[in-house]
């Protein structure tokens, strides 16, 4: 009975740590990838916080309590906040055909406030490659904040005319460690000359 009663425990314990794990923040996904004749050149990443984690940055960074991140206020933000995401690729997963793209960098980094929501926008530089299809993904491996791309209409496709391109929202299955296999969603894009 004490045998027993100890598995019973333990699977209890197992099964508890994923029913209680959750995301603490959460933020809207959007991009614009841009091309010219050569191929795919970068990425302007865009990402909505949710009001609860808007409001801890405004407490923490919104020095003058103006409701605007002036310069100053920003640089700090983007050095004491915003800089930690480089570790995880900045919650990006971008592919260039086959290949894998490391984000060592990003640049033009905008911190507003809009609607009582904090919003980041960055650049992404693309490493020049012949490949003809990109795929990105965003989310967190930690899980600790929640990422959603929610349709098509999040993206926007800048291409000279030389191109025409596809487009296409799939889900992949990524590990989220202690929590098990959960579905990002991936958008692609394919380019093909005219």
């Amino acid at each position: 009975m004490r045998y027993l009663l100890r598995i019973s425990l333990l699977v209890l314990a197992m099964v508890s740590t994923r029913l209680f794990a959750h995301p603490h923040s959460f933020i809207d996904f959007n991009a614009e990838v841009t091309a010219d004749e050569g191929g795919f050149t970068q990425i302007v990443v865009q990402w909505l916080f949710d009001e609860y984690f808007t409001e801890s940055i405004i407490i923490d960074y919104d020095v003058d309590k103006d409701g605007h991140f002036n310069e100053n206020e920003t640089k700090t933000l983007y050095d004491e906040a915003f800089i930690n995401v480089e570790i995880y690729n900045y919650f990006l997963n971008i592919e260039l055909g086959d290949s894998s793209v490391r984000v060592d960098s990003v640049s033009d980094f905008i911190a507003e406030l809009s609607d009582g929501r904090l919003h980041y926008q960055f650049t992404v530089p693309l490493p020049r490659s012949e490949a003809r299809s990109l795929t990105i993904m965003s989310y967190d491996p930690t899980y600790f904040i929640y990422i959603e791309m929610k349709s098509e209409d999040d993206f926007h496709i800048n291409v000279p005319a030389i191109w025409k391109y596809h487009t296409h929202i799939s889900e992949r299955l990524i590990n989220f460690d202690m929590y098990g296999e959960l579905p990002v969603k991936a958008y692609w894009v394919i380019l093909d000359a005219k």
